[in-house]
C-alpha cells in the first residue's frame, strides 16, 4: 500500500515541465517515447506516457476534461470505462432533487455532469488511487473553472462536494440521506471476465435496492447494454423506468430508475435517446403500447424503415407500426415498410430500388450491378459477412443491401439507397460539374481534428459557464437589469462574463419570452433577448450565437487541440498577419511546415485567432469556429499533412513555383488551383479548340484555360 500511496503522491505533484511534456506529445507514438526516454532528463517518461494514453481516450468522450491541462489520469481502464460527456448529460432526466450521491464514483465524469445545478454532490469510491486522482481533478476543475477563475464550493453556481473513500456497502451503514443515488456496478468478475447479469455484478444491486431506497427517494442504476430489460421485472419488486442511450446509433448504456414516489418528470415508462449529428433525439413509449398494438404485415413497398438501435434494445418491435402506421416484413424481421415517406421516423429511412429473391441468379445480377455496397441482414439465413462473401462484393459505397425474411416470400434481397442520398443525387444532376472538389486526404483535416469543439444548447450550459467578450460595445447586445454607475467599465473587450440562468418573462403582449442571464465582470446582471418562446427551454437543438460573446471553453479546447502541433500553411496571402508589421512580412511560401503556438479569442465575425511560428518568426490569422461556414475556417489556412506526396506527377520545379504562388504557361488547372487557389467565378464554353474556361480572381486577374491547360493571364 505504501508504494501505491507514493505513486499517488508523485502523480498529484507532477511539475509543470511534466504537464507540458504530456501536452506536447499527445499526438506522438507512446512506444517511441518510451524508447527515447534518455532524451528527456528530469522527466518520468513512463508515467507521462501513461497519462498520454489515458488522456487520448478522453479526447472525444469528455472534451472539456481533455482541454484541462492539469488533470491527472488514473490509468487506461478507468478512462476507457468512464461515461462520455454526451451520455452523462442524457442521464440528467433520471436524476431528481438537490443532492446526488454516486456510490461508484470512478473517474467522476457522471457525477460532474449530473450534479450541475444541484446543491450537493457526494463522491464515493473504494479504490484509493482512483479516489485520490479524481478528487484532485474535481478540485482542479472547481478551482480553475474553465480558465482560471475561482469556482469555490460555496459559489452558488456549483454544488458542495463531499469525497468519501470507502466501499459503498459500508457507507450505506452510516446515517445520511440524498435525493438521488446513482450507482454503476462493476461488470467484471473476480477472474477478469465480463458479466452482464445484475446479480453477477459488484455490488449486487438486486440485494442492495431496499437499503438504497432507504437512503434516497430515487435510485438510478447503470447497467450493461447487454442486459435483458425484460429480466428487470423478475429481479426487483419495484418496476423501474428504463432509459436506453446511444451515440450515432451505437447503444452505450441502459438505465434503471427506481422512483416509487413518482418524483421524476411524468412520462412514458421507457425512453430511448440517441445523439446523432450534434442533436439529441428521443423516443418514449409505454409497455402497453407495445403489447396491445395491432401489427400488419406486407411485402417491401417503396420505403424501408430501420429503427434506431435503442428501439431494438428497448424491445419496441410493434410500436413503430402503431406510432407511424407502418407494416412489418415478418414477425421476427424487425424491419418496416410503407408506400409513403415518414419524415419523423426514429431511425433510418431507405428508398427501395429493387427487391430480389435470394438465389444464385440474383447474386450474379447484384455483382454486375455494383461492386460495393453496405450489407446488413435481419432474420436471414446468412450473416452479413457471409452474404457479402457469397455475393462477391466489397463493403462500402452509397448503396445498401438488406437481406431479410419476408412473410409469404421467404429470404429476399432489397437494394436500397438512403433517402437523403437519393435527394442529393437528384440535386447533383441539376448542377454543373464540381471542378473544385477537394482531393481526399488520408490524414484528418484540421476541422476534423477540432470536431469536438461544439457549443451545446443553453439548457445544457453549466451555471457559471464563462464567456469572453470579443467586442468593446457589448451593451449593444446585452441589456443591464439596473442602471449602470459612472464607474462601470464600458470597454468590454476581453472581459469575462458568467452565465447565470435561463429566465422566462412575459413581454408586453403577455407572451412568455426567454432571456439568457449573465453576470458582468463587476457583478451586474445583464440579459440577452433570445426572441423565442417558452418552448425553447426543452429544445436541445437550439444553438444561439450571441454576438460579441464567445464561450471561453471553445478557445481553451481549440488551443489544447492545436497547440504544439505541426501543420502546413495553405496560403500566404494578406490574411496571414505578422506579429510585428514593421519588421516582418507574410510568409513567402505556401505548404511550408509551421508550429501552432497558441489560440486566443479574435473578433465577433472571426472568433478565433491562431498564432504560429515559421523559421523563428511569429504570425497569426483570424478564423471562424470549427464547422462554421460564415467566415474562413481553420482548413482555409492549415493542412494537417504535407500535400507534396499527394501530387507525384508534379515536377519539383513546378512544385517550387506553386509554393511561391507563381504561374507559367501550360500549367494544368489543378496546378493553377494549388498555386492561386479557387477563383471566385469562372465561365465555361466549348469551342473547336476544346473546353475553354476563364477564371476570375478578386485582385482583377483573369486566367484563360483551354483543355485543362493555362494559356494566358492578364488584368
Amino acid at each position: 500500500m505504501t508504494g501505491c500511496l507514493d505513486k499517488i503522491h508523485y502523480l498529484c505533484t507532477m511539475n509543470n515541465e511534466e504537464f507540458q511534456f504530456v501536452l506536447r506529445h499527445l499526438g506522438d507514438n507512446p512506444e517511441e517515447l518510451l524508447l527515447s526516454a534518455r532524451r528527456y532528463p528530469g522527466i518520468d517518461v513512463p508515467a507521462c506516457v501513461d497519462q498520454i494514453v489515458a488522456r487520448r481516450q478522453l479526447r472525444y468522450k469528455v472534451p472539456e476534461w481533455y482541454a484541462c491541462s492539469r488533470l491527472l489520469m488514473s490509468g487506461r481502464v478507468p478512462a476507457e470505462q468512464c461515461s462520455s460527456e454526451i451520455t452523462a448529460r442524457m442521464k440528467r432526466r433520471f436524476v431528481w432533487g438537490d443532492s446526488l450521491c454516486d456510490l461508484t464514483g470512478g473517474m467522476g465524469v457522471d457525477l460532474w455532469y449530473l450534479s450541475q445545478g444541484r446543491k450537493k454532490a457526494v463522491y464515493v469510491e473504494r479504490n484509493p488511487e482512483l479516489f485520490a486522482h479524481t478528487r484532485h481533478n474535481i478540485e482542479t476543475l472547481l478551482d480553475l473553472g474553465e480558465t482560471g477563475t475561482s469556482l469555490l464550493p460555496n459559489d452558488p453556481f456549483c454544488p458542495e462536494w463531499c469525497f468519501v473513500n470507502r466501499d459503498c456497502r459500508d457507507f450505506l451503514d452510516e446515517d445520511w440521506q440524498a435525493d438521488t443515488i446513482y450507482i454503476d456496478p462493476a461488470r467484471r468478475a473476480a477472474s477478469g471476465s465480463r458479466v452482464y447479469d445484475l446479480k453477477d455484478c459488484e455490488p449486487d444491486v438486486t440485494e442492495l435496492l431496499p437499503r438504497l431506497l432507504s437512503r434516497a427517494r430515487v435510485v438510478t442504476v447503470k447497467v450493461s447494454p447487454m442486459f435483458d430489460i425484460a429480466r428487470a421485472a423478475s429481479l426487483f419488486a419495484v418496476t423501474p423506468r428504463v432509459g436506453v442511450t446511444a451515440v450515432h446509433n451505437e447503444c452505450r448504456e441502459l438505465l434503471l430508475a427506481f422512483d416509487p414516489e413518482g418524483l421524476l418528470p411524468p412520462g412514458p415508462q421507457t425512453v430511448c435517446m440517441d445523439y446523432i449529428d450534434g442533436e439529441m433525439r428521443s423516443f418514449a413509449f409505454d409497455r402497453s403500447e407495445e403489447t396491445s398494438g395491432e401489427v400488419s404485415y406486407a411485402a417491401p413497398m417503396d420505403y424501408l424503415y430501420v429503427p434506431d438501435v435503442t428501439l431494438f434494445k428497448a424491445g419496441a418491435f410493434r410500436t413503430p407500426c402503431v406510432r407511424y402506421g407502418l407494416s412489418k416484413l415478418d414477425v421476427n424481421t424487425h424491419l418496416y415498410t410503407s408506400d409513403r415517406l415518414e419524415n419523423g421516423f426514429f431511425g433510418r429511412v431507405f428508398r427501395i430500388e429493387e427487391t430480389l429473391p435470394f438465389s444464385s441468379r440474383a447474386a450474379r445480377d447484384i455483382r454486375k450491378q455494383a461492386p460495393a455496397a453496405n450489407v446488413a441482414v435481419r432474420n436471414f439465413p446468412l450473416t452479413a459477412p457471409e452474404l457479402q462473401h457469397k455475393l462477391g462484393i466489397r463493403d462500402g459505397g452509397d448503396s445498401y443491401l438488406f437481406g431479410a425474411t419476408v412473410r409469404g416470400m421467404g429470404p429476399v434481397l432489397m437494394w436500397c439507397r438512403k433517402v437523403l442520398q437519393v435527394v442529393l443525387m437528384l440535386l447533383a444532376l441539376c448542377l454543373p460539374t464540381d471542378l473544385w472538389a477537394r482531393r481526399t486526404e488520408p490524414a484528418p483535416t484540421v476541422e476534423e481534428l477540432c470536431r469536438v469543439v461544439t457549443n451545446p444548447a443553453p439548457m445544457l450550459w453549466q451555471q457559471g459557464k464563462l464567456f469572453v467578450s470579443t467586442v468593446s460595445d457589448i451593451d449593444v447586445v446585452l441589456h443591464p437589469e439596473t442602471s449602470l454607475s459612472d464607474t462601470t467599465r464600458r470597454d468590454w473587450k476581453g472581459t469575462l462574463w458568467r452565465f447565470e440562468a435561463i429566465v422566462t418573462e412575459e413581454n408586453w403582449l403577455g407572451q412568455p419570452q426567454v432571456w439568457l442571464q449573465f453576470l458582468s465582470p463587476s457583478g451586474e446582471r445583464w440579459r440577452y433577448e433570445t426572441g423565442r418562446g417558452e418552448a425553447v427551454l426543452a429544445d436541445t437543438a437550439w444553438h444561439p450565437r450571441i454576438p460579441g460573446l464567445l464561450p471561453l471553453s471553445t478557445v481553451t479546447l481549440t488551443d489544447s487541440l492545436l497547440r504544439g502541433r505541426t501543420f502546413y500553411l495553405r496560403t500566404d496571402d494578406e490574411r496571414i498577419l505578422p506579429s510585428d508589421s514593421l519588421s516582418q512580412e507574410a510568409p513567402s511560401r505556401k505548404y511550408c511546415p509551421v508550429r501552432v503556438d497558441s489560440v486566443t479569442f479574435g473578433t465577433d465575425q472571426t472568433p478565433l485567432r491562431v498564432w504560429f511560428t515559421r523559421d523563428t518568426l511569429r504570425y497569426s490569422f483570424f478564423s471562424a469556429l470549427p464547422g462554421s461556414d460564415t467566415a474562413p475556417g481553420l482548413d482555409r489556412f492549415l493542412l494537417s499533412a504535407d500535400p507534396r506526396p499527394d501530387y507525384p506527377d508534379i515536377s519539383d520545379r513546378r512544385w517550387e513555383m506553386i509554393c511561391r504562388r507563381m504561374l507559367e504557361a501550360d500549367m494544368t488547372s489543378e496546378e493553377v488551383r494549388l498555386s492561386w487557389g479557387r477563383p471566385y467565378r469562372y465561365e465555361r464554353t466549348v469551342t473547336t479548340a476544346g473546353p475553354t474556361e476563364v477564371w476570375y480572381y478578386r485582385n482583377g486577374t483573369r486566367l484563360l484555360i483551354v483543355n485543362g491547360r493555362l494559356q494566358s493571364h492578364g488584368i
